[in-house]
């Protein structure tokens, strides 16, 4: 059977590593000609496909308004489920740790609670609602990846979050390569209706941090009283709920059900 694979989002930084690991392993990859609310640019991409992979999002951390997110992220998804469905394609869902409550210090997994709070942050709750669009369609084979923080293996250490706000703060970090291949094993020997964290390593952001020294939660919030700007509000809102979020996450069931492999270490 011939494997042919619709992909959203074919030219953002996942999408391109994506497509040439899939066209090495024989796919035959189609990608969205057009706007992922365009119903004939979606039918285009559908038709014919085995898979669907929506990567597609919008995401503008200066953006104040709701409005395109909503568009992209939520009704842009939801005519794509529309077509995924009549025409009875696998979809794969690429969503995003930041859907789920914030983890502490402790390990969670796929069970964790959803983030049913109003955090401001217009990307994780247009994440949210994309999620519980799955609910809306009672005959669509559905699979969602949910990865953690996305990282080219040469930009891993430093930058300018890792020395931002609490230093016991946890993330997870997977390597691009990492996701990817784990994307392909979903397809594969994924089981349908299931969420899969495609994560890597817990780190403390202490333990990557290159500035020389740390910011505080307070100096952040300073600064944010006195901008008068919306957009540079909206960003330092932005970056105030991020460096306050803890993502400490499992990939134990990806590796037992998919063999997920993930071989990025710090």
């Amino acid at each position: 059977m011939k494997k042919v694979v619709g992909v959203t989002g074919a030219t953002g930084t996942i999408g391109k590593v994506l497509i040439g690991i899939l066209e090495k392993r024989g796919w035959e990859v189609k990608k969205l000609e057009g706007d992922i609310n365009d119903k004939r640019s979606v039918e285009k991409l559908v038709s014919g496909s085995n898979w669907i992979i929506h990567l597609a999002i919008y995401q503008n951390n200066y953006d104040d308004k709701y409005d395109k997110f909503y568009q992209v992220n939520v009704k842009g998804t939801e005519n794509l489920l529309e077509k995924v469905a009549e025409n009875k394609v696998n979809v794969l869902l690429v969503s995003s740790v930041m859907v789920y409550k914030d983890c502490g210090q402790v390990e969670r997994n796929e069970n964790w609670d959803l983030n049913t709070e109003e955090t401001g942050n217009f990307y994780v709750r247009s994440k949210i609602e994309q999620l519980n669009l799955l609910k809306n369609f009672k005959n669509l084979e559905w699979m969602v990846v949910i990865p953690t923080i996305v990282e080219n293996k040469n930009d891993i250490r430093g930058g300018v979050m890792s020395a931002l706000g609490d230093k016991n703060r946890m993330i997870n970090v997977v390597e691009i390569n990492d996701l990817c291949e784990g994307i392909i094993r979903c397809m594969e020997k994924g089981k349908m209706g299931e969420r899969y964290i495609l994560g890597g390593q817990n780190l403390n952001v202490e333990s990557l941090r290159s500035f020389p020294f740390r910011i505080p939660n307070w100096v952040l919030l300073v600064i944010r009283n006195l901008v008068i700007i919306n957009k540079y509000r909206k960003l330092l809102d932005n970056i105030i709920y991020g460096i306050n979020y803890n993502m400490n996450f499992s990939s134990a069931k990806a590796k037992r059900e998919i063999g997920y492999n993930p071989r990025w270490r710090l």
